[in-house]
């Protein structure tokens, strides 16, 4: 056939020349097309990447704003319970237990309620006890303190520790100042804590100066309960200055990645702001919005990411995608038009492609091999049988199998699984082969050198055309990742000083026990325990002393207790042991062992430790608060009685 004749043409109508122009023109359009899908793609992909970002940072933030809130709650709590605790309080033992307490509260103060016709009384004996001119006053509109008016009821700052007034205002009635009044009535409607409005505090700088006040009342003489008995009823009271609570060991607004807006719901007007961090909010749509309940009100907290989060996680990425990749098309649309019009160059061009490609896939393999993980292809044909078509170094090495054992025999592979997750596995890969779902899936296998591991898998399937199912997907090793949650985990349920379990974990637990308590019928007891003068003990030995105490303390107590018992720390010197199916007779039995192993030997340094013991058993229809409550009247009793002694369970 003669080589020399009429030029070929593709279609039968385009020249070659023509066909190099279509062919480019066609190959630039998409491979624009597709730069612009994978510089889509990759910002999308950003933009998850930087919301997982702010919603990791947020709700951290909003974690440590809570606690901080709450911990308000229980220290005011505790100067409540420490007016209950004590039939008298003289000023030095309030300015003592208060002082440690101030951190970052502003100050907290003691109100008896003193009626018209003990005015007089109270103002005798006030001067009496040493306060120079001492009277119930009222706040003119001049800004002095005059004699009270006449009322039915009055409430004055008898004791008061405050960390930014100088001249405290004793006698001051605190009922004279109508959104103070409101706030008062309604802690003495619930019985329980409540928070003033937003309020403007005095003596502060004027960006410090937004704050609130918190109130409890403390009960007068009642024939209930005798841990809510008190000779003369008040109220205990915190102000609290919301910028310096926010801002006391946060970051700089300079460093900050967050603004955070912080709104009372309750407050009118209700857009009034209680805070907003110095820092400004940032243009990207992102923001977390949570609320939290504090005493009688509720709160939203607003979380924005500020400019500093922004600079921070800025990226090119997409304009460097479409350069590229505009570039590199481009580039092969006119590698294409040569390779269509010169026909021997394309040959050339070609052969070195081929080897270009070959280089490649060894490429490919290598890193498939070095990468963590595995990845692989598996298939369950129409008749249920199943076997591996590819499987990576990385896959062998996490299943310690040979590439014979993998392809050839998927049975050893199963071996591997731990018995107990073979069937959720299984379960999981009909799932997804029935509904054509990516399939994902974390699991145990036990092999013969690194013994029991985590593996994480995830897997697309493929329907064929025969009826079978092909999965494309991989496997890595999660193992380290499952030991940290378990440390973390371990971590958020553990006292960090005295090595048992925490608050967090006893109220789990306690509310699991009274579920299978009501469920099976079985018993359940709990005892409370509370150490005996340890402010003392830190007051004469030291902090340092005092925890050692504590630390001596809780492993004796622990080496005693038996292994279905729960020893937790509730704050403090306070502790609880959860006896589940332990009746009152044998929790009582259990706490007199724990008080004379206390009593018998002397702790390190401070000589013996003592404590009070109070118990209650569970009973039907009780409540986890009821219960708690019971313990806690046992140990008041205790002390009450002479305490470093057991109160058996109370009627």
């Amino acid at each position: 056939m003669s080589q020399t004749g009429a030029r070929p043409r593709i279609l039968g109508f385009i020249s070659v020349d023509a066909a190099a122009w279509l062919v480019a023109v066609v190959v630039c359009t998409g491979g624009l097309v597709s730069t612009g899908l994978i510089a889509w793609s990759s910002y999308d992909s950003f933009q998850r990447q930087l919301r997982q970002r702010f919603e990791l940072l947020a709700g951290e933030r909003f974690t440590r704003i809570e606690e901080r809130f709450t911990d308000q709650v229980q220290r005011l709590d505790g100067v409540r319970r420490f007016i209950v605790y004590s039939q008298t309080v003289s000023r030095d033992e309030f300015n003592g237990y208060v002082k440690p307490l101030l951190g970052r509260t502003l100050a907290y103060s003691w109100a008896p309620r003193v009626a018209r016709s003990e005015r007089e009384a109270f103002e005798r004996d006030a001067r009496a006890e040493g306060i120079a001119g001492f009277s119930i006053r009222d706040l003119a509109g001049n800004g002095q303190l005059v004699p009270a008016a006449r009322r039915d009821d009055y409430l004055p700052v008898f004791f008061t520790q405050s960390k930014v007034q100088a001249d405290v205002p004793l006698g001051y009635d605190m009922l004279t100042n109508e959104p103070r009044r409101q706030t008062f009535q309604r802690a003495q409607a619930i019985g329980s804590f409540a928070l003033s409005p937003p309020v403007v505090l005095v003596g502060l700088r004027e960006e410090d100066s937004h704050g609130m006040l918190m109130v409890a009342p403390v009960t007068g003489p009642s024939r209930g309960d005798p841990l809510l008995a008190r000779p003369v009823p008040g109220f205990v009271s915190a102000i609290i200055s919301v910028p310096l609570l926010m801002t006391d060991g946060l970051p700089t607004p300079a460093d900050d990645n967050l603004q955070v807006r912080i709104r009372d719901l309750a407050a009118q007007p209700t857009d009034a702001l209680l805070f907003q961090s110095p820092v400004a909010a940032t243009e990207l749509n992102l923001s977390a919005i949570h609320f939290m309940t504090l005493g009688d009100r509720s709160y939203e907290i607003m979380l924005r990411p500020s400019n500093v989060f922004a600079h921070a996680n800025r990226s090119n990425a997409q304009l460097t995608v479409l350069l590229l990749g505009s570039l590199l098309s481009v580039l092969l649309s006119t590698l294409l038009y040569s390779l269509i019009s010169q026909r021997q160059r394309a040959l050339a061009l070609v052969h070195e492609r081929t080897i270009q490609l070959q280089e490649r896939d060894r490429l490919l393999q290598k890193l498939s091999a070095e990468v963590p993980g595995g990845i692989y292809q598996y298939l369950k044909t129409a008749n249920d049988a199943e076997r591996f078509t590819y499987a990576s170094k990385g896959l062998l090495d996490i299943f310690e199998l040979s590439t014979q054992d993998l392809v050839l025999d998927t049975r050893r592979m199963l071996e591997r699984l731990h018995p107990d997750d073979l069937d959720q596995v299984n379960k999981s890969i009909n799932w997804s082969r029935e509904h054509l779902s990516r399939w994902r899936e974390e699991f145990r296998i036990v092999v013969p050198r690194a013994g029991l591991r985590w593996v994480r898998g995830e897997a697309t399937p493929e329907r064929l055309d025969d009826g079978g199912t092909l999965w494309h997907g991989y496997f890595t090793d999660i193992s380290d990742l499952k030991r940290v949650e378990e440390e973390l985990r371990a971590l958020s349920i553990t006292d960090a000083l005295t090595g048992i379990y925490n608050r967090r974990y006893f109220q789990e637990r306690l509310k699991s026990e009274l579920s299978r308590a009501e469920r099976d019928g079985t018993e359940l007891s709990v005892i409370m325990l509370d150490i005996d003068h340890f402010k003392l003990i830190n007051d004469q030995y030291g902090h340092a002393e005092g925890d050692r105490a504590l630390q001596s303390l809780c492993q004796r107590i622990a080496q005693r207790l038996r292994r279905g018992d729960v020893f937790c720390r509730l704050g403090g010197e306070e502790f609880m042991v959860l006896c589940p199916g332990t009746s009152s007779d044998q929790a009582y039995a259990l706490a007199l062992e724990l008080w004379q192993g206390l009593r018998a030997a002397p702790t390190d340094g401070v000589g013996v430790v003592t404590a009070s013991f109070g118990i209650a058993s569970w009973r039907r229809g009780e409540g986890a608060d009821t219960l708690l409550l019971r313990a806690d009247s046992g140990v008041y009793a205790a002390k009450q009685a002479g305490r470093d002694r057991v109160q058996a369970q109370l009627p």
